[in-house]
Order: C-alpha cells, then structure tokens, then sequence
C-alpha cells in the first residue's frame, strides 16, 4: 500500500518468468566436469517509484518491464593427480523493456518540483538501457595444486583465484558505473581434513576497484546524462572504494 490517495493507493505484485535449459557432464573418467546452461528471464509490472504531481507526492505502481538472457559456462578439470584447474562465465543481456518510465530518478535529472531547473529535456524513459547494478560480463579462474603429507600428516596446497566483473550501473540512466574489477587471490596451507592453517592474500596485486556508485544530484547546473546525449542536472558521485590488498593468518579445526 502507498499513503498516496486513489487511484494510487495500491500497487500490485511484480512477476517474473525464469526459464533455463542446460546440461551438466562427466568427462575422460570423471576428470573433467563441463556445464552449461541457457537462460531467460522475464519480469512483468515491476513495482517502481513515480511522481504523481507538482507537489512532490510519489507512489510505487507497476509501470515496469523487463528481460534478461543469458549463458553461463563453468568446467574444472584434474590436469594430475595433484593439480586441479577451475574456470566458468557468464554473459547476459539484463534490459528495460521499451517505454519504462522510473520515476525515481526525477531528481537525477532535475524534475524534482523546486529544483530550480526549468525545462530540462532529461528523460526518465530507461527502455533499452541496462538493469542497473547488475553487469553483462562475468569471468572466474583457478588453479589449486596438492602436495600429499608434506608434513607431519598434512597436505599442503597452494591456490590461486582470478575474477572479472564488468562494469555495472548505479542507476537506471546507465549515467555512473563501477567500471571493471579485477581481482587476483592468492592462498597457501596445510590440512589434514579436521584441521586447516592457511596464509592468504587477497586482492594481492592491490589493484584500486570501486564497489558502488551512488549518484545524488545536484541542481545547480546542467551536464550532458546518459547514452541518450541528453542535459540533466549534475550528480554529486559518491564512491565507494573496495579494499586494497588484505593479508591473514587463518586456522580452523572442524570437530
């Protein structure tokens, strides 16, 4: 329910329709594991906020659609009895349907009642732009390799993880993004099954990424917004930066 008076007091559920087809197998005598899949989701009536009057009054209504394809590919393999290779992605098309409307970003683009921005031909039409937090392109890749009773009853391993995510969009004008984030990690140690020592470094090339974008606006002047070329109010860009390189100690015995 929304404290907004009829006809906009009620807003409905949003649905969504996932579908997936895919296969999983077993190859060279269980050494190597091969997936994939396909997949297509489609939402309906998604619940997003509107401005109802020149007064500022908003409600939530169903004025939302939106589909998302895609393909995910993941396979490990035993390269030898102690080295084991791991590596998967995904590709998707995640978009609004043509002729939403997101009313949220009125703001953004300098329509908020008062603003003192008249006439801005920012438009909150996001049909065709990309679902904002939400990237098109992910990449994983490891190795890890065994040595057998290296000491004292334990096996020790060395692993390394490799991890790509493509940039994604903080809001629905496709205006800011993360950019790509890279990230390699690295882990040595010892187990014997029940108890585990292990020396880690994460993010060890400490490269600089950035978690999120959160634009909030700012309407004292006008700058060119979005793919669309067009002038919106400027946004005061908070970022939030993801850690630098971190490095630990970790022992865990498992009763």
């Amino acid at each position: 329910f929304n404290v907004a008076a009829p006809p906009n007091s009620r807003y409905g559920a949003e649905t969504n329709w996932s579908y997936e087809a895919g296969v999983k197998s077993t190859l060279l005598d269980g050494r190597v594991l091969l997936n994939g899949a396909l997949y297509y989701i489609d939402w309906k009536d998604l619940q997003i906020t509107s401005l109802l009057n020149s007064f500022g009054s908003s409600a939530i209504q169903n004025l939302a659609a939106a589909k998302s394809k895609g393909i995910e590919i993941e396979t490990s393999a035993m390269v030898t009895e102690n080295l084991s290779v791991r590596l998967g992605a995904t590709a998707l098309d995640p978009k609004f349907g043509s002729g939403v409307r997101d009313g949220s970003q009125f703001a953004a683009c300098g329509l908020q009642p008062n603003a003192g921005i008249v006439g801005s031909p920012c438009s909150i039409d996001v049909g065709g732009n990309q679902i904002h937090r939400v990237p098109n392109f992910q990449l994983f890749a490891g190795a890890t390799q065994t040595w057998r009773q290296l000491v004292g009853g334990f096996d020790g391993y060395a692993r390394l993880d490799f991890s790509h995510q493509a940039k994604k969009y903080s809001d629905s004008l496709n205006y800011a993004h993360t950019g790509d984030v890279n990230l390699t990690n690295l882990r040595l140690g010892l187990t014997n099954g029940s108890t585990e020592v292990a020396l880690w470094v994460d993010n060890a090339f400490d490269q600089a990424w950035v978690r999120s974008v959160q634009g909030i606006p700012d309407f004292g002047t006008n700058l060119a917004c979005g793919s669309r070329g067009q002038s919106c109010a400027t946004q005061v860009l908070r970022v939030y930066r993801g850690d630098g390189r971190r490095l630990g100690l970790t022992a865990t015995h498992r009763f």
